[in-house]
């Protein structure tokens, strides 16, 4: 789960093995040496991203608690 469910590595962001500190150095030392691909994953991220904007989110909310027959929660 978690980030895994969101990121397509390599194609919206890049990901690291939960605590592997020379990893995630790795990646840090390759996006801070090449700017394009800086600029292509944080394209596709927020192309991403806004999948999980809350008007897009908060109708389907809404319809699965109706469907389970509870209140919504009008935060969304």
């Amino acid at each position: 789960g978690g980030p895994l469910e969101i990121i397509d590595d390599g194609i919206d962001g890049l990901l690291t093995p939960p605590g592997d500190e020379v990893a995630l150095a790795k990646v840090l030392g390759r996006l801070a040496h090449d700017p394009e691909e800086r600029q292509r994953l944080g394209t596709a991220a927020e192309m991403r991203a806004a999948d999980f904007a809350p008007e897009r989110l908060g109708p389907l909310v809404e319809r699965l608690d109706r469907r389970l027959g509870r209140r919504t929660n009008s935060a969304l």
